[in-house]
């Protein structure tokens, strides 16, 4: 398997794949250690042979699965999933409740007709919770 200098230097650049492409190179500086070892040293040519095999082994599985985070990374600035809204009333009591409350209900409204959305709790299900908590002590 060859590898591309420029698709290596973009490994390095890119904060999801730059730990991987660290390791690439160590198992790159390694593979030239051995290859080193075999020409210098004929006695250990077969040791250095064998285990040049499996650094260029664990080099393609790397190189693969970096290829393969790019490429997820792509479909995800396409396609970004997983957006979580809270929306808190801040300092201003009944008014600033009330407003909260009309803003989640328009980003609500917007999602049901546009997107779809799952609504994991509302305030009034933590206010039940913690009333409910209150009357068991």
């Amino acid at each position: 398997m060859e590898f591309q200098a420029d698709k290596l230097d973009s490994f390095r650049e890119n904060a999801k794949t730059q730990f991987l492409a660290g390791q690439f190179d160590m198992l790159m500086k390694q593979r030239g250690e051995s290859e080193a070892m075999a020409v210098s040293d004929p006695d250990m040519a077969e040791l250095a042979e064998e285990d040049i095999k499996n650094v260029t082994t664990q080099m393609e599985a790397l190189y693969l699965q970096m290829q393969g985070i790019l490429e997820a990374s792509k479909t995800e600035e396409e396609k970004p999933y997983g957006v979580m809204l809270e929306v808190r009333a801040g300092a201003g009591g009944d008014e600033a409740a009330l407003f909260a409350e009309e803003l989640a209900q328009s980003y609500l409204k917007y999602l049901k007709e546009t997107v779809g959305f799952l609504l994991l709790n509302t305030n009034r299900e933590l206010q039940a919770e913690a009333t409910k908590k209150q009357r068991l002590k």
